[in-house]
């Protein structure tokens, strides 16, 4: 995959050299985030000298964060404009997750991811290939109002990531019945202690969420003219949206 952004730099998804490369304006090329090793050695550190392990997508959104799905990490991080990695989603196993439950750690198992979509709001949409799903990250700003609206996703830092859980089998077609594991709390992360928290996002009482915009999580081709999440989906790699944000 390769992505141009706004300021004219090209980003390419070095799949099999496990590094995501970019090109500037003058066309030399770098290594933006990679190390060529794959087995995961940690967030917050600058991207340089962080493991990925088969990056397929990548893409950046409108205040200089750039997103990269992680192919068999099951992971989709980020890199802060200032050069530091994180995990948006995604944990040391393939899973499936619960959908529209609140994330509290950086740990919730999610299947492959090919490519992934960032919306005119902010909102992420990726492929589940692995689970047959599309999802949808997107936080929600407490308030009293029962009426109040889903906000978009923020500027992410390492420190300020969702989470929620179960494991199963990392095989491509997983056949294990994820086991439920207890929602985890945020003080049992080190990167969610009040002295990590960011100064530029809101406060940790936001609530993140994911949500499944299509597929019900069996293979198959049935549900054309009904509701998306009642379709099967067999494998999803692709998505995409228009300026309507339909996807």
């Amino acid at each position: 995959m390769i992505w141009l952004d706004t300021l004219g730099v090209k980003y390419i998804a070095d799949s099999g050299n496990h590094r995501i490369r970019s090109i500037d304006l003058n066309g030399i090329i770098r290594t933006f985030a990679g190390t060529g090793a794959t087995a995961f050695n940690g967030d917050n550190q600058p991207a340089t000298l962080a493991n990925l392990n088969t990056p397929y997508d990548v893409k950046t959104d409108t205040v200089g964060t750039v997103y990269i799905s992680e192919y068999n990490g099951c992971r989709l991080r980020f890199v802060t404009a200032d050069g530091i990695i994180g995990t948006l989603i995604g944990s040391t196993t393939c899973g499936i997750a619960t959908t529209n439950v609140q994330l509290v750690t950086p740990t919730t198992a999610i299947g492959r991811v090919y490519y992934f979509w960032i919306n005119s709001l902010g909102f992420l949409y990726f492929s589940e290939r692995d689970n047959n799903y599309v999802r949808k990250v997107y936080y929600e700003i407490p308030t009293t109002s029962p009426t109040s609206s889903p906000s978009p996703l923020p500027s992410m830092s390492p420190s300020e990531v969702p989470s929620l859980l179960p494991s199963c089998n990392p095989s491509i077609h997983p056949t294990t019945t994820p086991t439920a594991i207890p929602t985890a709390s945020p003080t049992t992360n080190p990167s969610l202690s009040p002295s990590a928290l960011p100064t530029v996002l809101p406060t940790s009482s936001n609530k993140y969420y994911l949500m499944t915009i299509a597929g019900n999580g069996v293979a198959g081709r049935t549900g054309d003219d009904g509701s998306a999440i009642l379709a099967s989906l067999n494998q999803p790699v692709g998505i995409w949206g228009d300026s309507n944000d339909n996807l």
